[in-house]
């Protein structure tokens, strides 16, 4: 398993990728960009408010999956989080949504357990703006 300063140097280089557009796909000066970490820092995801995309990273060989869970407030509640599964390691899953412009997004990152997929060591919500 790398050490936390390894898995911390990947998440930086990782992060710096995804804000700099690099590898994420097409992104514009308006695009924002958020970002979510689980608890543990094992993996994370950004949401790119001009394309609606989310990006979830699985970057620890902990042997467990990354989740994301997102919701709209106005419409949904987080009972009701539409969820993203990636269970490999290093690469990003990606998940395309259609928001309505300037709609309000919640989400968060955790780790799924393996054969149940229930989440835990969940990051707190962030809130982004499509």
């Amino acid at each position: 398993m790398p050490s936390r300063r390894t898995v911390s140097a990947l998440v930086s280089v990782a992060m710096g990728l995804s804000l700099a557009g690099l590898g994420a796909g097409p992104a514009s000066a308006a695009d924002r960009v958020y970002i979510a970490r689980d608890k543990h820092n094992t993996g994370w995801a950004s949401f790119h408010s001009q394309a609606d995309h989310f990006y979830l990273y699985d970057i620890s060989a902990n042997g467990h999956g990354e989740l994301l869970q997102y919701y709209r407030p106005a419409v949904e509640l987080p009972g009701d989080a539409s969820e993203m599964h990636w269970a490999e390691r290093y690469p990003a899953a990606v998940r395309h949504e259609d928001f309505k412009e300037g709609s309000t997004v919640k989400f968060r990152v955790c780790e799924q357990k393996g054969e149940t997929g229930k989440p835990y060591n969940c990051g707190p919500w962030k809130t982004g703006k499509a």
